[in-house]
C-alpha cells in the first residue's frame, strides 16, 4: 500500500457496530489510523454533519 490504511467509523453505527467491526480491525491492520466520529451513524460520508470531516481526513490520508 502506497499509505496507511484509514479507518473511519461513527460510533452511533446500529448495522455494523463499532465494538464488532472497526475495534477488531484496528487491531489487525498494520500502520493503521483509525477515527471514530461521536454520534455518527452508518453510512456517515453521506451525513452532512459528517460528510466535510471524512472527506478531510480521507484527502489528509491520501497524500500522506
Amino acid at each position: 500500500m502506497r499509505h496507511p490504511p484509514l479507518i473511519i467509523h461513527g460510533d452511533d453505527d446500529r448495522i455494523v457496530p463499532l465494538a464488532a467491526s472497526a475495534n477488531e480491525t484496528s487491531k489487525l491492520v498494520k500502520d493503521v489510523t483509525f477515527e471514530v466520529y461521536p454520534g455518527a451513524p452508518h453510512g456517515l460520508s453521506t451525513v452532512p454533519e459528517c460528510a466535510g470531516r471524512s472527506n478531510a481526513d480521507l484527502l489528509e490520508s491520501a497524500r500522506g
